[in-house]
């Protein structure tokens, strides 16, 4: 994984992969175990380059990705272009209301419930 923050972290670098930045933090991806999360402004055109730095890596490491891991949400962004891209993307769309090992995502978490 330390190739796939390089490649991540130099195509950053080239002004290429563009990150998002929450309260001043940059932030382009996370790793978690065995899972990424890859954090970054909705462009379609930056779609299409996560879609080529995934294929170096692969070709690159020979560590294929798990397509039906791969999910895709959308932050403030039309449900038609999420959709849009998801499908060139070959991946499952998602929405924020959803569960991650385990623990309710999006919710309302005042709640005792939750």
């Amino acid at each position: 994984m330390e190739g796939f923050h390089v490649a991540l972290l130099r195509a950053y670098l080239a002004n290429v992969f563009h990150d998002i930045s929450i309260t001043g933090i940059e932030i382009s991806h996370l790793f978690y175990v065995d899972d990424v999360v890859l954090l970054c402004s909705w462009d379609p055109e930056n779609a299409n380059r996560i879609i080529r730095i995934l294929r170096c890596f692969y070709l690159d490491s020979d560590l294929k990705i798990n397509l039906l891991k791969r999910k895709l949400i959308g932050v403030g962004v039309p449900h038609s272009q999420v959709e849009v891209v998801a499908r060139r993307l070959g991946c499952v769309l998602y929405f924020l209301l959803f569960v991650h090992l385990g623990v309710p995502i999006g919710q309302n978490i005042s709640r005792v419930s939750d």
